[in-house]
């Protein structure tokens, strides 16, 4: 499970795979804090170094965002969800 922030850094939701069995995804529902197609996963981390660099790379997959966060990948971010 990997937690889900938004740009503020406050954590709204949770989105995770299964490894054996049951459902693939297990994600929280939309709600009034989290709605999917308006937070980007990774974006709380990564939004000075977008700043600093004025550009962002948009990586699709929770996973790798987290993996794109080493010191030569800054400014990397995913949308939590398309629509």
């Amino acid at each position: 499970m990997f937690p889900i922030f938004d740009v503020r850094g406050d954590a709204v939701a949770f989105g995770g795979r299964a490894l054996e069995g049951g459902p693939k995804y297990k994600n929280s529902p939309e709600s009034s804090i989290y709605q999917k197609s308006r937070v980007l996963y990774g974006l709380n981390w990564a939004k000075a170094d977008i700043v600093a660099r004025s550009q962002a790379v948009i990586c699709e997959g929770t996973p790798t965002s987290s993996l794109s966060s080493a010191p030569a990948s800054h400014g990397r971010w995913r949308p939590a969800g398309r629509r």
